[in-house]
């Protein structure tokens, strides 16, 4: 198995530091990608045939599809009051989160170095996106970064719809 190392434009936390490096799984599924290694196919783009920016309209409904399926455990992490629990499962979750809003934008997300900077440039986007990453990334596994991260697929998935209705008209 083929490995590379994390973009610096990827270092950021909660998802990877410098010495940090990603698996090349050709044979491995989305979900699977998605759910172990976050920003995979942003980072993986030439070695990847597939390309989600490109083709939003197969890979961002499942994006929401896999929130809601890892929504449950972080909620019963917070009722709990288990915020090393929700670590794993937030950092993914606020990955395909980034995911969402920049391929709902038809958009390979580039960097998650200035990210309130370049969502701001983005058509769709739920209101004050950058600002609440911002606020979720300072602290991934605080009970009001999962109530932002929770709004933000509710906003996201109403906004790539109408997106996606728009494209079509």
């Amino acid at each position: 198995m083929k490995t590379i190392a994390i973009p610096f434009e990827f270092q950021v936390f909660p998802f990877y530091q410098d010495e940090d490096r990603l698996s090349v799984t050709e044979d491995c599924s989305f979900k699977y990608n998605t759910e172990t290694q976050p920003f995979y196919y942003d980072i993986v783009e030439s070695e990847s045939n597939i390309q989600p920016w490109q083709t939003s309209e197969q890979y961002v409904p499942q994006l929401f599809l896999l929130w809601r399926e890892i929504q449950p455990d972080l909620q019963s992490c917070y009722q709990r009051r288990d915020r090393t629990s929700a670590h794993r499962p937030m950092r993914i979750a606020i990955a395909m989160l980034i995911q969402a809003v920049y391929w709902t934008n038809e958009q390979k997300v580039e960097s998650i170095v200035e990210l309130a900077k370049v969502i701001a440039s983005l058509a769709y986007t739920p209101i004050n996106c950058g600002e609440r990453l911002q606020f979720i990334l300072r602290d991934p596994t605080h009970f009001h970064s999962y109530n932002q991260v929770k709004a933000m697929f509710d906003e996201s998935e109403k906004l790539y719809y109408r997106a996606q209705l728009l494209k079509k008209k």
